[in-house]
């Protein structure tokens, strides 16, 4: 009898043994998980994270990291930082999935760091090519993520932009060129710096004959205004034994010349967002979805300009009394 308690009682250990080691086995598989698929809602912690974390939006909209674009210029984390003249782009480029949908985007998550002495605005004027063909760009202007704002000297900020890839049945890239335009410096009314290209690869080793990062309309414009103030195009009233018949004839290449040049919808409507930031909602100006001339550009600048001498002046008053 004493023998058969004795078994029992083994029993009952062994299978209590098991279970617990079972529970121990089944909870350390949890933890590991969990460490696997963190979620965060913080867009810089996700810029430095893991391939498989989930990023959930202030909407709730969860979307999951597949995989990251570098080259080598990226850190241990992927993330890649290009230095405009000290405004600092520090992003991670990667591929990600929304977790219900399974529409699949490509996106920049990170920070921004302005360590130069101006105030500069960017509004998420960047570009993407792939290697599957497609051109691409995610909202952009004024209220188009966290990241669009303008960084006065000496600081930064983070945030993240996100667009879908339009040909979801397509294999997904391996490879991406990327374009930043300048931020703007809106106190010259001009651009800052360079525009900034790249290749990144799902691999680290971009090549870069496979994908070429566009040139944006915005650079393309500024090179032709270099090259007319370097002289390439011609003066038409310098020489005085000009005939009014040469005179009559040059007068209309250059008006032609004037109604040719034309400046970007996207540059144009940056203007047109900084006027409206200072104005009542009757004044407001609209935007425009084609190129305009250089007479409507300076119009636009003139009325921005005017209304920041009106708020210097009542500014100036109010100091007076």
């Amino acid at each position: 009898m004493k023998f058969k308690y004795l078994s029992v009682i083994l029993l009952t250990s062994a299978v209590t043994l098991t279970a617990c080691n079972q529970n121990e086995s089944n909870d350390n598989q949890t933890k590991t998980e969990s460490n696997e698929t963190k979620d965060t809602t913080d867009a810089l912690k996700f810029a430095q994270s893991k391939k498989g974390t989930i990023f959930t939006d202030e909407n709730g909209v969860q979307y999951k990291m597949l995989k990251k674009y570098t080259n080598n210029d990226s850190d241990k984390n992927g993330m890649t930082q290009k230095d405009n003249n000290g405004f600092k782009f520090n992003f991670s480029y990667m591929l990600l999935e929304n977790t219900e949908t399974k529409e699949k985007s490509l996106a920049y998550f990170g920070e921004i760091k302005n360590d130069s002495d101006k105030a500069l605005e960017f509004l998420n004027y960047i570009h993407f090519v792939t290697d599957t063909g497609e051109q691409l760009k995610p909202d952009a202007g004024l209220n188009s993520g966290p990241l669009a704002k303008e960084y006065n000297a000496n600081s930064k900020g983070k945030g993240y932009a996100i667009v879908p890839l339009n040909y979801q049945e397509d294999k997904a890239p391996k490879e991406i060129g990327v374009t930043i335009e300048q931020p703007a410096d809106n106190a010259t009314l001009s651009y800052y710096g360079d525009e900034l290209r790249f290749n990144l690869a799902d691999d680290g080793k971009p090549k870069n004959d496979n994908v070429t990062p566009i040139v944006s309309t915005t650079a393309e414009n500024q090179e032709k205004e270099n090259n007319s103030s370097d002289g390439n195009l011609s003066s038409n009233i310098d020489d005085s034994d000009s005939t009014s018949e040469e005179l009559d004839s040059n007068n209309k290449t250059d008006e032609y010349s004037v109604e040719e040049e034309l400046y970007p919808a996207d540059e144009y409507n940056e203007i047109v967002d900084r006027y409206n930031e200072l104005v009542a909602d009757n004044e407001k100006m609209d935007y425009v979805n084609r190129d305009v001339n250089l007479e409507e550009y300076n119009e636009m600048i003139d009325r921005y300009n005017a209304v920041i001498d009106e708020q210097s002046k009542d500014e100036e008053s109010e100091s007076d009394l």
